[in-house]
């Protein structure tokens, strides 16, 4: 670039608000672009726009991508069974064959079939060697882009007709980020970011609220209300219960900056892990449940979280401590502790007290 200068890009009409606000390309990488990965900024980039427009009128698809006549209908896939999670019987077949219509009629959820697909064999094939994991590994990555960018040419508006196909992609993007994140170390990346699964679940809880009156009044949101209605609740965990209702008192204890500002964001995100730690009643087991506290939180909290603020992290980890107590999935093996370590690692030794609960359920041993 010659004296130093640099193109501008005028026009990014589905890029981040950040890299628009510098006019620079955004790459439109969910959930967070690689500019703003690079500055440690806040992304508000969602999976690819949240902000599309909810059509309520029953359409041709248009904007989808062509359907593939060609192939016949796919046999229940992996994909489909990992979205289901906790649905059973009869809603277990009907639910698995209508993902699997969705899986033949859209290209970019085969893309994300492919990328689950990829992982799952990673995280299935223990013998394999390292340089195996890691080609999967960037195959899935591969695959997951092109699901990107086949959603945002296919999709334009969430419409009676694609609805399912939009939830699937959201869940299969979050698959993908919990398996990635979950892995100690990952090619290419120098270090972890421990924003990006709040990051992913935060942009998938704000297309559920673009997919709300379709999924309420749909087959689907039927069956939801049934399971919640006769679902036998895990036990309580009053332990947990007194040790979230403690950190008010850590927060009040400690002097913030900024004329009290932090503290309250600090108190309103307190009161929400509390409603949500009643919502999940201790064990989260669904994907609202995975979704709920990332979606809730200001982004005044974020933007603490991002900036290491001692108490914003603790928080965090007790999120996480949390979602440690969720459904045994393979994509989530491991995937508390270890987006919880590097956090841990940022809080000097005269917290260690404030997060010994935290740390007794992610099993990460206690310092002296």
């Amino acid at each position: 670039m010659a004296g130093g200068s640099r193109n501008l890009h005028t026009k990014s009409r589905n890029g981040c608000g950040q890299c628009k606000k510098r006019r620079v390309k955004c790459n439109l990488q969910a959930p967070i672009c690689n500019h703003c990965k690079r500055r440690r900024e806040i992304c508000d980039y969602q999976f690819p726009d949240m902000g599309v427009v909810v059509n309520t009128t029953k359409t041709e698809n248009a904007l989808s991508v062509p359907t593939n006549t060609e192939n016949p209908m796919r046999s229940p896939s992996p994909l489909s069974r990992i979205v289901i999670l906790w649905i059973q019987g009869e809603d277990f077949w009907h639910m698995e064959q209508e993902i699997a219509k969705q899986i033949n009629q859209h290209a970019f959820l085969q893309e994300n079939l492919s990328a689950v697909s990829t992982l799952y064999m990673s995280h299935s094939d223990t013998m394999e060697s390292l340089d195996v994991n890691v080609d999967r590994y960037l195959i899935a990555c591969q695959h997951q882009v092109a699901a990107s960018g086949l959603f945002r040419v296919g999709i334009g508006a969430v419409t009676e007709d694609n609805w399912l196909a939009v939830l699937v992609f959201a869940i299969a993007v979050i698959i993908f980020h919990f398996d990635i994140t979950r892995r100690p170390a990952r090619p290419s990346d120098s270090q972890y970011n421990f924003l990006e699964p709040i990051f992913t679940l935060r942009s998938a809880a704000n297309l559920l609220l673009d997919l709300g009156p379709l999924l309420q009044r749909s087959w689907l949101g039927d069956i939801i209300r049934r399971y919640v209605r006769d679902e036998l609740k895990p036990p309580w965990d009053f332990l947990a219960e007194q040790t979230i209702a403690g950190l008010h008192g850590v927060n009040d204890a400690f002097p913030h900056d900024h004329s009290h500002h932090d503290g309250d964001i600090c108190r309103d995100t307190i009161r929400k892990l509390q409603f949500w730690l009643r919502l999940v009643s201790c064990q989260p087991r669904t994907w609202l449940h995975f979704m709920w506290w990332p979606g809730a939180v200001k982004q005044e909290y974020l933007i603490l979280l991002s900036q290491r603020h001692p108490i914003a992290l603790v928080i965090f980890v007790h999120w996480c401590a949390v979602m440690a107590n969720a459904r045994r999935v393979w994509f989530l093996d491991g995937w508390a502790a270890t987006t919880a370590r590097p956090v841990l690692e940022y809080l000097a030794p005269e917290w260690h007290d404030a997060v010994s609960w935290a740390k007794t359920k992610l099993a990460i041993p206690q310092v002296d």
